[in-house]
């Protein structure tokens, strides 16, 4: 887990300084400390779903980079973010979020930062790109029960 934060942190590097701006310059943007940004950077601290997602839309790129690495096939470089014609949907994405830790809460289960992250990601993608946006417990559930 520990290396996964580490790559996480380099792609969050990649995005600060891609925007010319210092650990703290960044920091501030996002409500934070310029030791968390480097605490963030250098994998010693998981960034959260959350956070990560206000770097991607700060940053101009995708969740799914930020988390994985994986670009589309627009974008094969691996020295910068990418740019999508689809911009993040922030509602979609927080409710995504918020159906994985209601869920994870009701059944008092846990999943490590990473893999949560992860999952996100995916059920967001998923929501996403559905017409209505709207995030189904049901799918929510069976993902959860997949990742565990």
């Amino acid at each position: 887990m520990k290396e996964k934060l580490k790559e996480i942190g380099a792609r969050i590097k990649q995005v600060r300084t891609k925007a010319n701006l210092n650990q703290v310059q960044y920091g501030e943007r996002l409500g934070l400390k310029g030791a968390t940004i480097s605490k963030y950077e250098n994998g010693e601290s998981d960034a959260g779903a959350i956070t990560l997602a206000e770097i991607a839309k700060l940053g101009d790129t995708t969740l799914d980079w930020l988390i994985t690495g994986a670009r589309d096939d627009r974008e094969r470089s691996t020295d910068t973010p990418i740019t999508t014609d689809n911009q993040l949907d922030f509602d979609t994405l927080q409710a995504t979020i918020a159906g994985v830790e209601d869920h994870l809460q009701n059944r008092k289960g846990s999943m490590a930062p990473a893999k949560k992250a992860e999952l996100i990601a995916t059920l967001y993608e998923m929501f996403s790109e559905e017409e209505s946006k709207q995030v189904d417990k049901k799918t929510v559930a069976k993902l959860i029960k997949l990742a565990s």
